[in-house]
């Protein structure tokens, strides 16, 4: 009876009957059996469909032990339990201990199922999403696949199955940007959904949906417009008082026709979107406030500035029903309106604006300052740059694009943090650390060539300036050298002696190159400003012998060195310059310095030789001089700044506020179960950070699902390539001092 009133959806009435079998199996068997387990699987089953996850993992723990006890190790029930239970930890987001009991599951259904039947493909399937879940995108696919060849062995002319697996494969593929496979998989699974379904099924819609989405990413905005129109058809049929996946589709389409300029497609597709908003969720003001937004935005395309103010005022109709996350949209409002005024060179009412937006600024949490400050100060110093410039409409529209393109980064770089951190970092790590060794690799070739032929020119041009410039590659070739080892160290570390790496030799080794090369600049300061005076003697009373500066377009081989050297500093400091790691970056230092360093021996030495031969005026000799004096002293004042800035770092200067606000924005954002973020802090560790919070959790909440939470936070921030280490401390209260932790 309670098996038969579960299927009904009756859970009530089944879950009584359950305990009243549960009830009478115990007093016929005390000590145990499996009819007891099988009634407390059923209640697991039935708490489950009533969706208690926690009091259905119970029951199913309470089934297991049971039937452990009365079953062999690959009893078919013990393999449904753990599936089962492998469910409730899936959807509980506990996806490691998921990921246990899926495989215990899948062990046994293998050696009691051949290699091809449902249950084994059901287990695979499961892994693939929880892998997928993980993030670990080439191992969920390889499940995908598994599964996806069980089914089509077990259903040749199609099954829902199979369109499902395929378009959870296609899904991956979209992630990793394999947009061409990611179709086929989507367009295979399209095919099976319109051979087994009605025409308006809701997942042949989906698919549609799918397609749209991926040929919209690839700029086929036809090809989107057709798939999503089919779509929104089959959902109107479906959902005709109006539905969230209604709302979904008219605001792709309206996208769609954005990309297209043809806005105003676009706008009446976003009047749709929002009239269905509003009649499904009157109160909820941020997913309105959203598509409002984007309809000025499609109105200032157009350049009809007077109703981008009405819509954007509408988002400020009712600002106190918003919620914290929404301030960041108040305060972007403000400033559409605010454009919307310049462009209508009405000045006061944008000075009058900027208030209110301050004053939102003032009342929202932290996650609003991360976001929102970043806005008010663009906003301001947008303003204050264009108030000499608003009768210049060309240069006003692409300021005011500009802005919006900056504001639209700093959303996605959070947004992106937040869903796709551990695979792009992965991802990332790999290509950089290729990178690094590249490029440390030719620096150390191309500074070894150049040390050579720059010593040929120095001797045939007797220059002090390109003496300079080849002691610079002395040091240069010292430094590619320090270099070069610090990152094979690191790389090949000791993990026992060296158990969190060896990081910091990045910032001792640049100090300790600061250092070299401040001391040899020193020293060509010295002999530069002894040689200027001799000079200045020579031209004053001509008492003193001069070496003469034997660079000239008759001796050209320095003038070519000198050229080659330049070439090449230019296109390794364009390889290097755009790499986020501190070794790469000392390096684009370098190579910039040489740039500069170079091309002032190269004039200083032009002018000192034509100046010897009285080409041109003899007073032109202490170019030379000079030239090596500019030279030491910007490469000292560039090495000291270099050098302050790694030893900040490894005496623990905070990390900057952006990032401070990064890390809060992951925390807050992390689990709906956060009470509070009661302290943050990041700080130097070397070249890395080390990150402290301090987040509070409900007393009651129980010790494992509290770990989960901490451990998991933990891994989502040193997933981040700046955090050598994260320490996330769990409380109830936040009576206790701030400094109550131990200080590194």
């Amino acid at each position: 009876m309670g098996v038969t009133l579960n299927s009904q959806g009756k859970y009530d009435e089944a879950l009584n009957y359950h305990q009243r079998a549960l009830e009478i199996r115990k007093k016929l068997y005390p000590s145990g059996n499996v009819d007891v387990a099988d009634s407390l699987h059923n209640i697991g089953v039935n708490l489950n469909s009533q969706r208690k996850y926690d009091e259905a993992l119970d029951y199913y723990r309470r089934s297991l032990e049971i039937r452990k006890k009365f079953h062999p190790s690959d009893h078919v029930d013990i393999s449904q339990t753990l599936n089962n239970m492998g469910n409730i930890l899936y959807i509980q987001g506990k996806y490691d201990e998921a990921l246990c009991n899926y495989q215990q599951s899948l062990e046994i259904r293998e050696k009691l199922y051949p290699s091809d039947h449902a249950n084994i493909a059901e287990s695979v399937f499961n892994l693939g999403n929880t892998y997928r879940r993980q993030r670990k995108y080439d191992e969920a696919f390889q499940y995908y696949q598994r599964a996806l060849k069980i089914l089509e062995k077990l259903y040749p002319s199609g099954h829902v199955d199979i369109a499902h697996t395929l378009y959870k494969m296609g899904l991956i593929l979209d992630i990793q940007e394999k947009y061409d496979e990611a179709l086929s998989y989507h367009q295979r699974a399209l095919k099976i959904r319109e051979k087994l379904h009605p025409s308006d099924h809701i997942d042949i819609a989906q698919s549609l949906n799918n397609i749209g989405n991926i040929l919209y990413r690839q700029g086929k905005y036809d090809e989107t417009l057709c798939n999503h129109q089919r779509s929104l058809e089959i959902q109107e049929k479906l959902y005709p008082s109006g539905h969230d996946n209604v709302a979904e589709c008219l605001y792709k389409i309206a996208n769609t026709y954005r990309r297209q300029k043809k806005y105003d497609a676009a706008l009446q597709y976003y009047h749709q979107a929002l009239d269905t908003l509003e009649k499904l969720y009157p109160s909820d003001q941020v997913n309105i406030d959203h598509n409002l937004r984007n309809m000025s935005l499609n109105l200032d395309n157009q350049e009809k500035y007077g109703e981008v103010l009405d819509y954007q005022q509408q988002t400020l109709k009712n600002p106190q029903k918003l919620n914290p996350s929404s301030h960041v949209n108040t305060g972007e409002s403000f400033y559409s309106i605010d454009t919307a005024y310049l462009e209508q060179e009405k000045h006061r009412k944008v000075l009058n604006h900027y208030q209110p937006t301050l004053k939102i600024q003032e009342k929202g949490n932290m996650l609003d300052e991360s976001l929102n400050k970043t806005s008010i100060y663009s906003s301001i110093e947008h303003f204050l740059s264009l108030r000499y410039d608003l009768s210049n409409k060309k240069i006003l529209s692409k300021r005011v694009k500009r802005f919006y393109e900056r504001q639209n980064a700093i959303i996605d770089k959070y947004a992106y943090v937040l869903n796709h951190t551990e695979q792009i970092i992965d991802q990332t790590t790999i290509k950089l650390k290729k990178h690094v060794q590249i490029l440390t690799t030719i620096s150390l070739i191309i500074n070894i060539f150049l040390f050579f032929i720059k010593i040929i020119a120095s001797i045939l041009s007797n220059s002090l300036s390109i003496i300079s410039s080849v002691i610079d590659s002395a040091v240069d070739l010292v430094s590619s050298i320090i270099l070069f080892w610090t990152t094979y160290a690191i790389q090949h570390r000791n993990q026992y002696r060296y158990p969190v790496g060896r990081t910091r030799l990045e910032p001792v080794a640049i100090i300790i190159l600061s250092v070299i090369m401040c001391s040899t600049s020193i020293q060509i300061l010295s002999e530069a400003i002894k040689r200027l005076f001799i000079y200045i003697q020579y031209i004053t009373n001509h008492t003193n012998n001069i070496s003469e500066v034997n660079m000239n377009i008759r001796k050209p081989i320095p003038i070519i060195v000198m050229c080659i050297t330049i070439v090449l500093k230019i296109i390794l400091y364009f390889c290097c310059r755009h790499i986020p790691v501190e070794t790469i970056k000392a390096l684009a230092q370098d190579h910039r310095n040489d740039i500069l360093s170079n091309s002032v021996a190269l004039i200083s030495g032009l002018l000192t030789g034509q100046a010897v031969l009285k080409q041109i005026d003899l007073r032109f000799i202490v170019i030379d001089p000079i030239g090596a004096i500019i030279i030491s002293i910007y490469i000292i004042i560039s090495w000291i700044l270099q050098a302050t800035i790694h030893i900040r770092h490894l005496t623990g200067i905070t990390a900057d506020s952006d990032f401070l606000k990064l890390i809060t924005w992951i925390a807050i954002n992390f689990s709906p179960h956060l009470t509070k973020i009661d302290m943050v802090k990041a700080f130097h560790f070397g070249t890395d950070l080390l990150v402290e919070v301090d987040i509070g959790l409900p007393g009651d909440m129980r010790i494992q699902q509290a770990h989960d939470i901490g451990t998991n936070l933990q891994m989502k921030l040193e997933s981040l390539s700046e955090i050598e280490r994260a320490f996330v401390h769990i409380d109830y209260e936040f009576d206790h001092k701030a400094d109550e932790h131990k200080q590194i």
